[in-house]
């Protein structure tokens, strides 16, 4: 307990404040006896000098008996006779301090510098518990404001956390609660954001196919259609909702993705295989445009990665050089083994992206300007879920191009991952 009051602050002022008060108070005192002692000491060689000058005066001849009878040792007659004869002239045991005449001065002096010392220690005393109790105050009222400003949504509370105690440890943990609620508020606020963005986007992409069929629908009511028309009518109307399904399943998925609902299985897997498995997936339509994929003979690479959802990543990227690559083109894709990090490397010889759309292509939605890219079906998910997947991943995704020529994307992952 001794250990655990020498660590609070608040009780090594008070400690330090009253011994050093009890020391001042004990000089104070000793100071007080040593000059009341004095003053007796004085008071008795007046009376002693005052009584041999009056007998000397009286009996000149008997000096020096009158001395030696004064300062000689005392003996217990000598002292009945002195009793008994004071008694006489009303000076014996009932005689009050106060009534004295010999003693009054200095009992009055006394009693003024004993008054003196309890006003004293009592201003002293005061002084120290005002000084605690207004320090704790203040504390609490810092506390107690903070609060108040938490409580109107201001975090950026400012508190006294110095030194030990556990006072201070309140400030720290109330700065610290202070500072996890801001960041608390402002991961909301984003969310918040992030939520309205995603819902306004999804709102959007989802009318124009829905339109569509709308539009499909009530042509395909009307009775005097013929065949041909009947047909073409659904077909266009399965485009679309082909359309949708793609989006609606590229939508889940950024939105599991955003919110947190996937949660990556990072483990120590094949990178080739998983390349592999991504090239598989787009092949069919890269054969249906024969278009040449190459895949550079790279070695077995054992990277942390999300197996499933790297293979997804890869797949976007794949499958955006195949929409934009002309008929008979040309795929290439490699591996570059880096000291911290592996690089996958994406090439096609297709339309290429303009410089200033580096950046934008990997926003959720975002689709290039050119006819060639309005002409193409797409939603402008892929990219930006790839990017989500890599940096999940601690990666990242980066693209250099040249216009109607050539387009790289090269897409990095960390060999050593920290979860």
């Amino acid at each position: 307990m001794i250990r655990c009051f020498g660590k609070e602050s608040l009780f090594k002022k008070a400690t330090y404040l009253i011994l050093g008060s009890l020391i001042l108070l004990c000089i104070f005192f000793l100071g007080l006896q040593y000059y009341e002692m004095e003053k007796l000491h004085e008071k008795n060689m007046h009376i002693t000098q005052q009584l041999i000058g009056t007998l000397a005066e009286q009996y000149p001849d008997k000096e020096q008996e009158i001395a030696k009878v004064i300062f000689s040792v005392k003996d217990s007659n000598s002292i009945e006779k002195g009793k008994q004869t004071l008694e006489k002239y009303g000076y014996g045991k009932g005689t009050g301090m106060q009534e004295d005449i010999l003693f009054k001065d200095f009992f009055y002096d006394s009693l003024k510098t004993n008054l003196l010392l309890c006003i004293s220690i009592i201003v002293l005393i005061s002084s120290i518990f005002i000084y605690l109790v207004r320090y704790f105050i203040s504390k609490l009222q810092s506390i107690s404001l903070n609060l108040d400003n938490i409580i109107d949504g201001n975090f950026l509370v400012e508190t006294d956390n110095v030194g030990e105690g556990i006072l201070s440890r309140i400030n720290f943990k109330f700065q610290h609660m202070a500072r996890i609620m801001d960041l608390s508020l402002e991961k909301t606020k984003i969310e918040k954001e992030k939520l309205k963005s995603l819902v306004t986007d999804i709102s959007h992409q989802l009318k124009t196919p829905l339109s569509s069929i709308k539009v499909y629908n009530t042509l395909l009511s009307e009775e005097n259609l013929t065949k041909e028309e009947n047909k073409d009518f659904l077909d266009r109307s399965a485009i679309d909702i082909n359309k949708l399904q793609g989006l609606v399943d590229s939508l889940l998925k950024v939105s599991r993705m955003e919110t947190g609902m996937i949660e990556l299985k990072i483990e120590k897997n094949s990178l080739k295989e998983t390349i592999i498995n991504a090239v598989n997936g787009v092949y069919l339509k890269a054969s249906e445009k024969n278009i040449n994929i190459v895949i550079d003979d790279f070695q077995e690479c054992w990277v942390f990665h999300d197996s499933k959802w790297t293979k997804e990543a890869i797949f976007n990227v794949l499958e955006n050089a195949v929409k934009y690559t002309d008929l008979n083109g040309k795929i290439k894709i490699a591996l570059v083994d880096l000291v911290t990090q592996v690089r996958i490397d994406v090439e096609d010889n297709g339309i290429g992206i303009r410089e200033e759309e580096f950046n934008k292509i990997f926003k959720r939605f975002y689709r290039g300007n050119s006819e060639a890219v309005k002409n193409t079906e797409g939603s402008g998910i892929g990219l930006y879920l790839t990017r989500k997947i890599l940096e999940e991943q601690g990666g990242c995704i980066t693209v250099d191009s040249i216009e109607g020529r050539v387009t790289k994307f090269s897409l990095f992952l960390q060999k050593c991952y920290e979860g």
